[in-house]
């Protein structure tokens, strides 16, 4: 009877074996998508208002400062923006004009540790709050579409390495899990598999991007 062989076919050592090894692959691809998944997360194109553009309320407004206070911005005030995060616009306002003029003359770091006393309140508010509604809308769905453009080239460029690999490591894999059956080093083919298991699931882990 040949090695490895049962005289009905293949004997259930090495199905064992085949199988233990196609554990193996398919945890690595399944890893390798996670990992090429991650790295594509990590690219994003944050909304920029342009230079110089004023946002205007078009309607009055009452909106919760992060002390929980709630401050009253009437219809036509002009405001100063200081990021566009997804679809709400980050500003400062004060009541105050002398005290806005100070404050817009501070770096940033000064701003955050004097805003409560120059009266500066930091607030956020939707498009729709604002004047330039549509152009805001616009910079928005810019920044999502390169978005998408942006994570599909990473995913493609991280998880185009993996799958050549994969595919090599199944080739060389089949062969020698084949081979050894063969030769009856069965135990040898599940302690392997078994190792390998732990070494893909690790090393893949590290690679993912928290």
């Amino acid at each position: 009877m040949t090695a490895g062989y049962s005289e009905n076919g293949i004997s259930g050592k090495t199905i064992l074996a085949f199988i233990l090894f196609i554990v193996d692959v398919a945890l690595y691809f399944l890893m390798g998508h996670s990992v090429a998944q991650s790295h594509a997360r990590h690219q994003e194109k944050y909304p920029q208002i342009p230079e110089g553009m004023h946002l205007t309320f078009s309607k009055d407004a009452d909106l919760k400062e992060y002390s929980g206070d709630t401050v009253h911005i009437p219809s036509g005030t002009v405001i100063t923006h200081y990021a566009m995060r997804f679809d709400i616009i980050n500003f400062y306002y004060s009541e105050n004009k002398e005290n806005f003029e100070i404050f817009e003359r501070l770096d940033s770091m000064d701003q955050l540790t004097r805003a409560e006393e120059l009266g500066v309140h930091m607030l956020d508010a939707g498009f729709d709050c604002f004047a330039e509604q549509k152009q805001l809308e616009q910079i928005y769905e810019e920044a999502k579409n390169e978005t998408k453009a942006m994570q599909s080239e990473a995913f493609r460029d991280s998880f185009t390495p993996i799958i050549i690999k994969g595919v090599i490591l199944l080739a060389i894999g089949l062969f020698l899990t084949y081979a050894f059956s063969m030769l009856k080093w069965h135990i040898f083919l599940y302690a392997a598999d078994i190792v390998g298991f732990f070494v893909i699931f690790f090393h893949m882990s590290s690679l993912i991007c928290h």
